[in-house]
């Protein structure tokens, strides 16, 4: 089976990127010059060849699948605390490897007629059962240089002509050349939440996949609460692909859940200043109540296997981060567990105790309306208004002319010294109407926080 998915590596790289080689930085910026047409081609053909198909687009997920997994079977790249006795993660990697690869199989046992005439929980059970799931999350480290660069982007929800806007905003930046080749010193970060909602998820997880296959050093996808099995069945994915391949879906929609309990939950990029790390943490929600990543973070390992409390939702994937609560936090029971909104105070204490930076998060679609209702147009209490949804729903009655208003998918709800920022680079919800964007981040040992950012619109 290794040996298959090296080949369709091989067959892949051939068919369509030729081959991919070292460019230096001088290459990158006459390319950038270069006709955008033919950027924007390349991105369609691709698109258009592994969405022609389940089996196309089963065979980039299982060359997407050996990329990803490639670097995380060698035990001694995982951190263990003292008295740790959990199961291998390579071996569990290699279990959850030969559950994806059965899954293609699937769809020839079972029929559609049956299927869709299940409701969500015998469907949730059925699926379930096909799937080799990691029950921990994964953290990841990341070490950059001096003069590294961190594109990131946040929330896609099957939006791909907001995804081609941002490629093509770095190609024409030098960031990446005509053969999705990523430069260097450039470190992307996609924050979750890539299907559901809107129309296209097939296509964004395509393009996705493929950044990854070519850089497979340089990207990072991370896992948010929409790359779940319960969203993705319940808000538009799986529609979406029986939609598409009929009763072939079956067995993409299996071996797409087996690959997103491989992606890593939570990133800590750093970099060293002396004898110590200068980290900052990105992931899709909030925090895990109880996860304490100081050893992990100081270490020279890449990963970590995370222990998760079973009767509250992942912290990483699901939690929201609040500048006023009036108290530490409020709990909300959501969808299949417990949420927890934490206060920004909560939080800077957070990234005190553990001497970390600041946070890059997603997920919280609202924040950057409602930082601008609280921060320019003086609105009292509107934080708290919007965990209750009868007040969240007046705050939209009274405000549509603003909500109506094109603006940014982006705020700092912490401070210079330790920010929390939140990005979205584009909204399925017809009240926000955010431009399309992205976080340029980088080392700079000279700021308070210990690295710089900006806020990038392509729209």
């Amino acid at each position: 089976m290794k040996l298959m998915s090296k080949i369709l590596i091989f067959i892949f790289s051939l068919s369509i990127f030729h081959t991919v080689v070292s460019m230096s930085d001088t290459e990158f910026a006459s390319e950038a010059t270069s006709d955008i047409s033919e950027f924007k081609n390349t991105l369609q053909s691709t698109i258009e060849e592994y969405s022609s198909s389940s089996q196309n687009f089963n065979n980039i997920m299982s060359c997407f699948f050996e990329s990803m997994t490639s670097g995380m079977r060698d035990e001694d790249d995982w951190y263990h605390e003292d008295g740790w006795d959990g199961e291998s993660v390579p071996k569990l990697t290699d279990e959850i490897s030969e559950c994806f690869y059965k899954s293609f199989d699937q769809s020839s046992t079972f029929e559609l007629p049956n299927l869709l005439e299940l409701d969500f929980f015998q469907i949730y059970s059925f699926v379930g059962e096909r799937i080799k799931g990691n029950t921990n999350l994964i953290a990841q480290n990341l070490n950059l240089e001096l003069g590294d660069k961190l594109l990131v982007v946040g929330d896609l929800h099957g939006f791909h002509g907001a995804l081609l806007e941002i490629l093509t905003d770095w190609f024409s930046s030098g960031y990446i050349n005509k053969r999705l080749k990523l430069k260097r010193n450039m470190q992307v970060v996609f924050l979750g939440d890539y299907v559901d909602r809107g129309p296209d998820s097939l296509k964004v997880l395509i393009i996705l996949m493929t950044l990854k296959i070519i850089n497979p050093e340089n990207v990072f996808i991370l896992r948010g609460n929409h790359e779940e099995l319960g969203s993705m069945l319940q808000y538009g994915f799986s529609i979406e692909l029986f939609e598409r391949f009929s009763i072939d879906a079956f067995g993409s929609f299996i071996a797409w859940n087996n690959c997103c309990h491989l992606l890593s939950s939570v990133l800590f990029a750093r970099y060293r200043t002396g004898d110590d790390w200068c980290t900052l943490q990105l992931n899709h929600g909030g925090v895990q109540n109880g996860y304490n990543p100081l050893g992990f973070i100081r270490s020279n390992f890449i990963y970590e296997n995370i222990f998760v409390d079973e009767d509250v939702l992942n912290g990483f994937h699901w939690n929201d981060i609040y500048p006023e609560l009036g108290e530490d936090f409020i709990s909300e029971v959501r969808g299949p567990g417990t949420v927890i909104h934490d206060s920004k105070y909560v939080i800077r204490n957070y990234l005190k105790q553990l001497n970390i930076s600041g946070i890059v998060k997603g997920h919280q679609h609202v924040a950057p309306k409602i930082y601008d209702l609280y921060n320019f147009l003086d609105y009292p209490d509107v934080w708290k208004k919007i965990i209750d949804p009868w007040q969240f729903d007046q705050l939209l009655e009274d405000n549509k002319q603003y909500f109506r208003m094109n603006t940014n998918g982006f705020c700092n709800i912490g401070s210079v010294e330790n920010p929390i920022l939140i990005t979205i680079a584009t909204s399925p919800y017809r009240y926000m109407n955010y431009r399309t964007n992205y976080l340029e981040i980088e080392p700079s040992p000279e700021s308070e926080s210990g690295w710089d950012w900006s806020c990038i619109c392509c729209s």
